[in-house]
């Protein structure tokens, strides 16, 4: 697996999200594609026929259009470095332990976001109707947001004095998935690209029926 390059966990959610959600007009948070009012906002969402710019299809091709520019070297991957940074200064304690647990927090609610994207009814009767080996790539998806969200559990572990082994060993785990996710950037395009043609189809179905 190369090492060179990197995914940010939030470009693979957005791919995966673009693929079986929709956006809201009004503060442009995804919601279930068959939402009727958005997650975030509580506003009410149109429907996906009422609103061609809802189109699953148009998404993908936008994740894949900007994928690469949002895959980076991993020394620079913000989410790293902002760990890597808070590891350090514990251990020289220039920040305190609340400023510490505050922003591994911030990290660790991304990894959760994708532990529930995929924990949804919506998206696993998407990923029950994929092809074998699709099915077996958004798995392993799933299971890294998992590992991540493990990994950065592991490191709030970590509660004040000297002992700084389990931020230490949070922080590798964390730098292990993040590797791993450089694959997983492009599987989540294919993955979304499957999901998007899914729903494609199904309309084109529904057209003919009329």
């Amino acid at each position: 697996m190369s090492q060179e390059k990197v995914s940010e966990p939030e470009v693979i959610l957005e791919n995966i999200a673009y693929a079986i959600g929709k956006d809201c007009p009004h503060c442009g948070a995804v919601s279930a594609t068959d939402a009727q009012i958005c997650e975030d906002c509580g506003a009410q969402l149109p429907r996906t026929e009422e609103d061609p710019s809802l189109s699953v299809v148009e998404g993908v091709r936008e994740v894949e259009e900007e994928a690469e520019l949002s895959k980076v070297p991993l020394e620079k991957a913000k989410n790293l470095l902002l760990l890597k940074d808070m590891v350090e200064k514990i251990k020289t304690k220039e920040i305190t332990i609340e400023f510490y647990r505050a922003n591994v927090q911030k990290v660790l609610r991304i990894a959760q976001s994708g532990v529930e994207l995929f924990d949804t009814d919506i998206v696993k009767k998407k990923i029950e109707k994929l092809p074998k080996d699709q099915k077996e790539l958004a798995t392993e998806t799933a299971e890294l947001f998992n590992e991540y969200y493990q990994a950065c559990a592991k490191m709030l572990e970590y509660k004040g004095g000297d002992d700084f082994t389990p931020a230490i060993e949070g922080l590798e785990m964390v730098e292990e998935v993040l590797n791993s996710m450089d694959a997983v950037q492009d599987e989540a395009i294919s993955i979304a690209r499957i999901l998007g043609d899914e729903d494609a189809d199904e309309e084109e179905d529904e057209e003919e029926k009329k």
